[in-house]
C-alpha cells in the first residue's frame, strides 16, 4: 500500500480516530481491477455487474436499481466472510429504533462466483429456504411480486438460525407509495417465511425522504 499512496493511487479518509483512518482505490484503479479479474472473483464479479446496472438505470425508473442493491448486498458479505457482525450495523440507518439490530449474526458465502441466484417468484418457499441456507441472496425473476424484489439471508450466531432480510427496491423521482402500502404489501410477501418460522424483517431502499413517503401515509 506505501507504493500505492506515493503514486496517488491509494486515498486514506482518517476517521475519528488515527487507527479508524479508512484507505481506498482511486475509482478507475478499481473499475480496472473489476474488468481483469471478474472472471475469476467474486468480488471483482458483483462489482462489475453493479458497474453494468449502474450504466442503464433511468432517472425514474426502479427495474435496474435492485439488480445494483443485490450485487452490492453480495460485495458487502464477501467483505464480512468469515466475520461476527450486526444487523444495525450492515444496514446502516438512522430510521429505525435504535434497539433494533444489535443481536450477532454471520453471512454465509457460496463458493460459486454469483452469489445471486433467480427464481421464477417465491412460491415455493421449500426451495428459496434451501438457497438461503446456502447463503444466496435469492431474486424473484416475477417483477410484479407483491412487496419485496429479493430476500438476503443471515445466521444468528446465539441460535445458530436463520434470520431473512426481504429487500424492496423504491427508486423512483416524483412518486412513492405511502409508507402505510409498503408496509402492508411487505408483510403479506413475508407470509411464506414466517409460516416456516422464520424471523425476517422488512429493508426498503429508496430515493424518497422518509418524510415525502409519509406525506400520503
Amino acid at each position: 500500500t506505501g507504493r500505492l499512496a506515493r503514486d496517488g493511487l491509494l486515498i486514506s479518509v482518517n476517521g475519528k480516530h488515527p487507527e479508524a483512518a479508512v484507505e481506498l482505490l482511486q475509482p478507475l484503479v478499481l473499475q480496472h481491477w473489476v474488468h481483469r479479474k471478474c472472471e475469476l472473483n467474486s468480488m471483482a464479479f458483483h462489482l462489475q455487474e453493479a458497474y453494468d446496472s449502474d450504466a442503464v438505470v433511468g432517472p425514474d425508473a426502479e427495474k435496474s436499481f435492485e439488480d445494483i442493491m443485490y450485487h452490492y448486498e453480495a460485495v458487502l458479505r464477501l467483505a464480512v466472510k468469515g466475520k461476527v457482525f450486526t444487523l444495525r450495523s450492515f444496514y446502516q440507518t438512522s430510521h429505525v429504533d435504535p434497539s433494533w439490530g444489535a443481536q450477532e449474526v454471520t453471512a454465509r458465502v457460496p463458493k460459486d462466483r454469483n452469489l445471486v441466484v433467480w427464481v421464477p417468484d417465491f412460491s415455493d418457499m421449500d426451495k428459496v429456504l434451501g438457497l438461503l441456507n446456502q447463503g444466496f441472496l435469492v431474486v424473484s425473476r416475477a417483477h410484479g411480486e407483491v412487496g419485496i424484489e429479493y430476500l438476503s439471508p443471515f445466521v444468528d450466531v446465539e441460535s445458530g438460525k436463520l434470520i431473512v432480510a426481504a429487500v424492496q427496491c423504491k427508486f423512483v423521482n416524483t412518486k412513492a407509495d405511502s409508507w402505510t402500502n409498503i408496509k402492508g404489501k411487505m408483510l403479506t410477501a413475508m407470509a411464506g417465511l414466517l409460516k416456516k418460522n422464520v424471523q425476517c424483517f422488512p429493508v426498503v431502499y429508496t430515493t424518497r425522504d422518509r418524510c415525502t413517503i409519509n406525506s400520503a401515509t
